[in-house]
């Protein structure tokens, strides 16, 4: 809602029709917006202090680059449903990010794409976090390099850096391991790639 409200301040303020009144109850309505998402992280950020484990987890998600707070409680308020003993694929499949092919018969193969099976909102979550990453994380940067090297399209590589996201923060809930990259893709100080990343 805050986001077609932003979309809507755009498209209005080139208006020179519109009368202020309605420009100021738009804005009005924006700023109630605001508040009530800072009252929802506020009262997100209370629930998630009075689990330890949910704890645990908020604050290993916090120390991979590219996600947030606001990143942290979407992603985390939605694997919370999965059960303990899920595996990794479990949750890949769970978000939605597995591999689907398409054929038929022997004359029709589409390209791989995304199954969008699971949870739009977990993918959603992901997104900027993998853009983010893509930016200012070598090994991820290393690893989404090489696959683009290896002829895959940009989006397919977006995805890509979502899944390896997802599987890292499986590894790090596991293990209780802080974020490392170099177990992603190793890198030399130059940002060169010198191994094949994972």
């Amino acid at each position: 809602m805050h986001t077609q409200e932003s979309n809507r301040a755009h498209a209005l303020g080139s208006s020179q029709a519109l009368p202020t009144l309605v420009l100021r109850e738009r804005q009005r309505h924006q700023r109630y917006l605001e508040n009530r998402m800072q009252q929802l992280r506020r009262e997100a950020r209370r629930l998630i202090a009075r689990d330890a484990e949910l704890e645990r987890r908020y604050r290993l998600m916090l120390i991979v680059p590219g996600i947030g707070e606001t990143s942290a409680l979407q992603i985390l308020g939605e694997l919370v449903v999965l059960s303990d003993s899920a595996d990794a694929r479990q949750w890949v499949a769970f978000s939605g990010l597995d591999p689907s092919i398409f054929t038929s018969g022997s004359s029709v193969e589409k390209r791989p794409r995304i199954s969008r099976g699971g949870s739009r909102h977990l993918r959603r979550a992901f997104y900027m976090p993998a853009l983010v990453a893509l930016r200012r994380e070598p090994h991820l940067r290393a690893f989404y390099e090489r696959l683009l090297s290896h002829g895959k399209a940009r989006l397919q590589a977006v995805v890509a850096v979502m899944r390896k996201l997802l599987h890292t923060l499986f590894a790090m809930f596991r293990t209780n391991q802080p974020y490392d990259g170099s177990k992603l893709c190793a890198v030399d100080v130059l940002g060169n790639t010198v191994a094949a990343c994972a």
